[in-house]
């Protein structure tokens, strides 16, 4: 008995933030490599940044003038850090660079989990509520949805630089102790070197944590210095950018944004967190910022208002950290109203061990269980949104048949940014894709928000006649050769991909002004005469 007294006593002095930091790392690597380790190429995007990376590659590491990305003759001006590092990968340890597209997003999401955790214990005030912001944000759809795909290799490793540059800046203005100083610069500058808008959303994000904790003289020395570091650090690839191409290409970045009343809608009906089913997290982090708000606390509404308005597009990963600690901060209170309920203590706070009530543990395993498979729905579709065999095979007969100026028309019936096919297409045969919208952020006259819209025009085509590609082509003013019509579609019930020929495909074959040249399980292809 001294054994097992003496035992329980150890595991009792162990804090629940440990605990639930492994937890996390075991479900959020599982929620975050189910999917990737069972596919056989990346996941929906990243056909324009493989590109990017084989051709620095083959430029011996050295930064190209331009990608040949789609023969639009786009800037080399994105953030390269990522392609240097999955590059620098591939060639020391002879691994695919298919394979590190594929794997690498994933287990540097993993890796935020522990940054997280760091951030978090800057910020929260009592071990409980960090044990638990820890769990929620490792299950947070934001958080691994959009950055386990392909193109996640710049927006995993720009957001957990962006935590650890955000954990050194708050001990930087708490501590007023010069050695965070270049921490905090050096993690924010990989920040920006990995993923533009994830970069600056951290940058502008370092002064309102000035404003709430170092509103001083020093404050705004140290809040000097750190942005004179990171300009200096950052310099060899914005300088490299205006020297060859001048500001156009930032210009037309800063121009993505997205900012819409659309935005604010979303904002204020809280969806920013994604889930599946009921929104519990969005619920409980909005009842967490109306608490903090109440008690006069505003660091975090601020520091989620701002964030969100600076730049709506990518807000709901950045924000992930302050949803996490405001949802947490409410069931805290919650759980802990509900064991007081079951003590004499009631009133006091006292209310044992953490989670004491079998009422607040029956809570936590509820949200749980919904927060997993929540978490498990939304990225069943990555699944299936994403390049199959059957469409390599298509591209590859595509390589092999046309000319390398022919131009596509590509309808895959989905949105360009969850269209795995339009994305990947320049990438895999060399040829030219009319509506794919990657890569245009970097061009100027609003060539991005034009080529938004055009795709999202063309893809209405799928079902009508072909009198409706003769109007896109009459609108826009973009001819082609060929018209490429995707027939995997996702089925709803049962959830499968299945060869669907969609009604445009159908007319198609009987036109006169089209010839079919290719008819698979994946696509069908005409070429117009």
């Amino acid at each position: 008995m001294g054994i097992l007294a003496s035992t329980r006593e150890k595991l009792n002095r162990i804090k629940p933030s440990i605990v639930f930091l492994l937890l996390s790392l075991l479900v959020g690597g599982y929620i975050r490599l189910s999917r990737v380790l069972t596919a056989d190429f990346p996941l929906n995007d990243g056909g324009l940044f493989f590109q990017m990376t084989t051709e620095l590659i083959a430029n011996h590491f050295k930064l190209p003038l331009f990608t040949t990305y789609n023969h639009l003759g786009i800037p080399f001006a994105y953030p390269p850090l990522a392609f240097y590092l999955t590059g620098g990968l591939s060639q020391l340890f002879g691994w695919s660079l298919l394979d590190v597209y594929r794997v690498f997003p994933a287990v540097i999401s993993i890796l935020t989990i522990p940054a997280f955790y760091l951030l978090a214990r800057e910020i929260t005030q009592d071990d409980n509520h960090l044990a638990i912001a820890t769990l929620i944000f490792s299950v947070l759809p934001p958080t691994f949805h959009w950055v386990i795909m392909g193109g996640g290799v710049t927006r995993s490793l720009a957001f957990f630089f962006s935590l650890f540059a955000l954990f050194f800046t708050i001990r930087l203005f708490k501590r007023q102790n010069y050695k965070y100083l270049f921490a905090a610069g050096l993690f924010l500058s990989l920040s920006i070197l990995a993923h533009p808008e994830t970069g600056f959303h951290t940058a502008l994000t370092v002064p309102v944590f000035w404003f709430f904790l170092s509103k001083n003289k020093h404050g705004v020395l140290l809040t000097f210095l750190m942005a004179v570091l990171t300009i200096t650090l950052t310099a060899p690839w914005w300088g490299t950018v205006l020297v060859n191409h001048g500001f156009d290409p930032f210009k037309a970045a800063l121009l993505t944004s997205e900012q819409t009343d659309f935005s604010l809608y979303i904002l204020l009906n809280f969806s920013l967190t994604e889930e599946a089913g009921i929104g519990s997290i969005a619920v409980l982090a909005l009842v967490g910022m109306l608490l903090y708000s109440g008690k006069k606390s505003y660091f975090l509404p601020v520091w989620l208002l701002v964030s969100y308005v600076i730049s709506p597009r990518s807000a709901r990963l950045t924000i992930a950290p302050v949803i996490a600690i405001l949802a947490s901060y409410t069931l805290i209170l919650i759980t802990q109203w509900l064991d007081e309920c079951r003590t004499e203590h009631k009133g006091t706070g006292e209310s044992g061990y953490f989670i004491h009530s079998i009422t607040s543990k029956l809570l936590l395993f509820i949200l749980f269980f919904q927060w997993f498979t929540s978490a498990l729905l939304v990225i069943r579709d990555n699944t299936y949104i994403r390049m199959t065999g059957e469409d390599r095979q298509v591209m590859e007969w595509i390589k092999e048949n046309s000319d390398t100026e022919s131009r596509f028309l590509i309808i895959t019936d989905h949105f360009w940014a969850q269209d795995p096919v339009s994305e990947w297409f320049p990438t895999l045969t060399g040829r030219i894709s009319i509506a794919t919208v990657q890569g245009t952020e970097w061009l100027p006259e609003g060539r991005y928000t034009q080529a938004v819209i055009e795709a999202r025009k063309l893809q209405h085509c799928v079902d009508q006649t072909p009198t409706c590609v003769q109007v896109w082509v009459a609108e826009t003013g973009r001819d082609f050769d060929y018209l490429y019509i995707r027939k995997l579609k996702i089925q709803t019930s049962p959830h499968e991909l299945i060869p669907y020929d969609s009604a445009l495909a159908e007319l198609l074959r009987e036109d006169a002004d089209y010839q079919l040249v290719y008819d698979g399980e994946a696509a069908v292809i005409f070429k117009r005469k």
